[in-house]
This record gives C-alpha cells, sequence and structure tokens, in this order.
C-alpha cells in the first residue's frame, strides 16, 4: 500500500490488450464443468449402437419401397392388360 502522499502510478491506457501479451491467452473451459468429460465417452460408446440403428432403418426402409414398388409393378401390369384387352 503506498504511503500517504505518495504518488500513484498512472494506468496506461490500453493495457491489458492482447497486442500488449507476450502469451496467448489461456483457452477457457466450455460450460457444464466437469460434465463434458463424462458425456464425451457416452456418446462414444453410443456411437456404434446408433450406427446400426440407422442402418437397420435403411434396410427396413429399403425393403418396404422394394414391396411396394413390386405392388406397383404388379397392379401396373394388369390395368395394362385390361386396357390392352379391352380395345382388342
Amino acid at each position: 500500500m503506498p504511503a500517504a502522499g505518495a504518488a500513484v502510478p498512472a494506468v496506461a491506457e490500453g493495457a491489458g490488450q492482447l497486442e500488449d501479451l507476450d502469451e496467448p491467452p489461456e483457452p477457457r473451459a466450455r460450460g457444464g464443468g466437469g460434465r463434458t468429460g463424462l458425456m464425451k465417452p457416452l456418446v462414444v460408446l453410443a456411437l456404434p449402437g446408433m450406427y446400426l440403428f440407422y442402418k437397420y432403418s435403411q434396410y427396413r426402409r429399403e425393403q418396404r419401397e422394394l414391396s411396394r414398388r413390386r405392388v406397383t409393378e404388379r397392379e401396373l401390369q394388369h390395368l395394362h392388360h385390361k386396357i390392352v384387352s379391352e380395345f382388342l
């Protein structure tokens, strides 16, 4: 603490700006604190299961589309036959 009557050093304007730092600032920790350390392994563990579920859903969707396509083709063939036989 300065003695009474001693001059207080003036604070330079712009002190503490990024240009004045010799070292880059330390990165800040993101939100949740210890929660990010827990979530990352859980996400990594969940990814293979999510991938398998996605592939299984994709397979089921393709099978449904293939089934619908077969039904549609059959209906179109039936209509074509019906139209052709009417004109003959």
